[in-house]
């Protein structure tokens, strides 16, 4: 028989990735998004206008957007969201071609 049981995860900084598209970052309880899929081509991410924040302890769903809520916030993980894509850039697929 298995049983529900939440174990914190060991990390608490996550970065989620769709082939080459940074799309969102969490900290903690934290997650931004940044892009979003393009409803008319899937294989297409297209920037959000504004990013998006949501506290996934107590929204799973992520349905209550609260970056309006907490701009303190969304200014710290927009900063390591630019750090992480800073840190990657030279890995990225464009840069892999000649390889």
């Amino acid at each position: 028989l298995l049983r529900a049981v939440q174990v914190a995860s060991p990390r608490e900084l996550l970065f989620y990735w769709c082939r080459v598209e940074l799309n969102a970052v969490r900290v903690c309880a934290w997650k931004l998004h940044v892009k979003q899929k393009n409803s008319a081509n899937f294989k297409e991410y297209l920037p959000l206008e504004h990013p998006q924040l949501f506290h996934i302890d107590s929204d799973v769903a992520e349905a209550c957007e609260c970056s309006a809520q907490h701009p303190d916030r969304v200014a710290e993980l927009m900063e390591r969201f630019r750090l992480h894509l800073e840190d990657v850039a030279d890995a990225l697929p464009d840069n892999l071609a000649g390889h």
